[in-house]
């Protein structure tokens, strides 16, 4: 299903697989997948050489009030909630409008911005974001300057390079919908390319035979 983002037309698209509102769960696990990069700097804290930045010739780590504030400023709304996920890296809660907004963000950046060498480097290596048999790693490689991140609990977010993006989240935290949810939302985004089709494909087995398949219903 289709749902408004509230975001001016033509720029940020996002969408739900049920009937659900997808801006009607703001607890939602959507910093899972945002950004994939930055998720890990709490784990990390307490060794800043590992993951940090120098100042003055000196390490410096990260703390989690300032991944929040890089959160909200690219998602452009409040950090609703901080919990911490199964590798202990800091878990905020955001709306999916708000991760499609944040996405979006990424690639727009301006070049040699800290957003965008951050887009830059996931587009450039996919596999170090997803491996080699995730949509992610094949999106990246087959659709000129898309970022994609899939998350926990089936959570995905895509942004193209003009500034066109998409978010969603499978309720019931399942992926076996995934594919065909993703492939839906980038063909109403008008993405044309043989990937697409790959990642929505989805059979079901029966017997050894395809007796079946998941479609997204809208």
């Amino acid at each position: 299903m289709a749902v408004d983002t509230g975001i001016p037309s033509g720029t940020t698209a996002t969408y739900s697989s049920s009937s659900s509102f997808a801006g009607s769960h703001p607890m939602t696990d959507s910093f899972r997948t945002l950004p994939g990069l930055l998720k890990y700097v709490e784990a990390k804290f307490r060794n800043p050489a590992a993951l940090g930045y120098k100042k003055d010739g000196a390490w410096v780590g990260i703390s989690t009030q300032e991944v929040g504030e890089t959160v909200r400023r690219l998602s452009g709304e409040p950090v609703a909630a901080v919990g911490t996920d199964g590798c202990g890296a800091p878990l905020m809660a955001i709306t999916l409008t708000g991760l499609a907004r944040a996405f979006r963000s990424f690639v727009l950046a301006a070049p040699g911005s800290a957003e965008r060498r951050v887009a830059d480097a996931m587009r450039a290596h996919p596999e170090y974001v997803a491996g080699t048999r995730r949509p992610d790693t094949w999106l990246m490689r087959e659709v000129p300057g898309a970022l994609s991140k899939m998350g926990a609990e089936a959570v995905q977010a895509v942004a193209l390079p003009d500034g066109r993006a998409l978010a969603f989240k499978i309720d019931d935290g399942g992926g076996r919908a995934l594919g065909p949810v993703l492939a839906r939302g980038l063909g109403l985004l008008g993405v044309d390319a043989p990937v697409v089709t790959r990642i929505g494909s989805a059979p079901l087995l029966g017997g050894g035979r395809e007796v079946g398949e998941i479609r997204a219903a809208f």
